[in-house]
């Protein structure tokens, strides 16, 4: 078993304006599908195999009739918990045996629901297939992740998407996702607690100025996950007003630097 970032959800009204958005700033995205059975469908930006999943209802009566919102740890549970507020909602790791992970999980007194399995179409109408798993119950007011198997390899999927025009350069520079940050209370405690759970490598804490916050790093594969807690200002506000979720997508390797704000989410990208 092993853990990769697979993806983020970032929750909005009309998933195809965040897509043209990102393609005015030079990010590559495309429209994804339809989950025809939940009505729910999104649009995608790809950074190789890590992404951004723009996510949004297409069809509220069938939403509400599939009920969504009721699957334990779901993010659509988590979604609805927020009063359907746009902005980031969970991340996803994906990996090759979601029943050991759930048994490694239960281990910990951390409860779990799945194997599930979903699927949607593309919009040339070939039909994606995948597991999920999700998790909860833990101490703790961040949402844990939830968990995908693809059914395939790596290097499978990633020369599917590039084939597919999924996966293609960014006329903003050779972008890669390279940090999520989380706004939380206690960035020690959940930090700790995501290092025992997804064996995460930790790195040194420190101070951003910026953010007005004590960081607490950790590391997984090629994605850093900084948990960020807030002593005072503007985030301090938001976290109070939000409570604790994911903030801030950081995109390396851009050709100039900037920060993007959409839809309760922000873009910052670096060099």
């Amino acid at each position: 078993m092993h853990l990769q970032f697979d993806h983020i959800i970032h929750f909005m009204k009309r998933p195809e304006d965040g897509m043209e958005r990102l393609k005015q700033e030079g990010i590559h995205a495309v429209r994804g599908g339809v989950h025809e059975k939940r009505g729910s469908y999104n649009t995608l930006s790809h950074f190789g195999l890590s992404y951004v999943e723009m996510l949004g209802i297409f069809d509220e009566r069938l939403f509400r009739e599939t009920k969504a919102t009721d699957l334990s740890f779901s993010p659509f549970q988590e979604i609805e918990r927020n009063g359907f507020r746009e902005g980031f909602a969970k991340i996803c790791l994906r990996t090759d045996d979601l029943h050991a992970l759930a048994n490694k999980l239960q281990s910990h007194g951390i409860e779990t629901n799945g194997p599930v399995p979903l699927s949607r179409k593309t919009p040339d109408g070939k039909l994606l297939e995948w597991e999920l798993l999700y998790a909860g119950g833990h101490d703790g007011e961040l949402p844990l992740p939830f968990f995908i198997d693809w059914g395939v390899t790596d290097e499978a999927r990633y020369e599917s998407l590039k084939t597919d025009g999924v996966i293609a350069e960014h006329p903003a520079g050779s972008l890669e996702l390279a940090e999520i940050t989380f706004l939380v209370r206690d960035g020690k405690a959940v930090s700790s607690l995501w290092q025992t759970l997804f064996e995460l490598e930790a790195m040194p804490e420190y101070v951003d100025e910026g953010l007005k916050a004590r960081c607490y790093p950790m590391k997984l594969k090629d994605v850093t996950f900084v948990f960020a807690s807030p002593e005072e200002g503007e985030l301090k506000d938001v976290l109070e007003a939000k409570g604790e979720h994911p903030y801030r997508v950081v995109l390396t390797g851009a050709n100039e630097e900037r920060t993007i704000t959409m839809r309760g989410g922000t873009y910052e990208l670096r060099r």
